[in-house]
């Protein structure tokens, strides 16, 4: 298969789980004074949100290593940092079900550690955000350069 042949065949594939992604709708706002069965859904449909968004950065980088071998090596320790910083996340919000009482705002006598524990929280969360938004920064950058006017011509010479 040419090379432009498999990276239209990757793109559909990436429009594909995109469009799952968006439909979990998970956001990184951080919630205060919820119970330990808002975290619990939480925790699934942030599992489920990184989960995808793996397979995504995944296709991307099979895209990427089309093109060019170091800039899909660097993607891939971005994913694998995405999906350490991932796994991180989800054992607060394991600790915040535990103890909903961390993300408490209106708890005046908060312990040193449920104070800590929120701030790391909130910073992993920020960090994650951050991350994933360079990520996708970075491929859109590299597949705005370097592939897509091929792909549209490779396009335009069928119609």
């Amino acid at each position: 298969m040419e090379q432009i042949e498999k990276v239209i065949e990757l793109s559909k594939e990436l429009s594909r789980i995109g469009l799952e992604v968006n439909k979990i709708n998970f956001n990184y706002k951080i919630e205060t004074n919820k119970d330990s069965k808002f975290w619990k859904t939480k925790l699934e449909n942030f599992q489920n949100y990184s989960e995808k968004c793996i397979s995504y950065y995944n296709v991307c980088y099979s895209i990427l290593k089309l093109f060019n071998s170091e800039e899909s090596q660097i993607f891939l320790f971005k994913i694998s940092k995405y999906r350490q910083m991932t796994t991180k996340i989800e054992k607060f919000i394991e600790e915040i079900i535990k103890n909903p009482a961390i993300m408490s705002s209106k708890d005046m006598q908060q312990s040193k550690w449920s104070k800590e524990s929120k701030m790391n929280f909130t910073e992993s969360f920020q960090n994650c955000l951050i991350h994933e938004k360079d990520m996708n920064s970075k491929f859109n950058e590299f597949y705005e350069k370097n592939i897509k006017f091929q792909i549209e011509g490779k396009i335009n010479k069928q119609d």
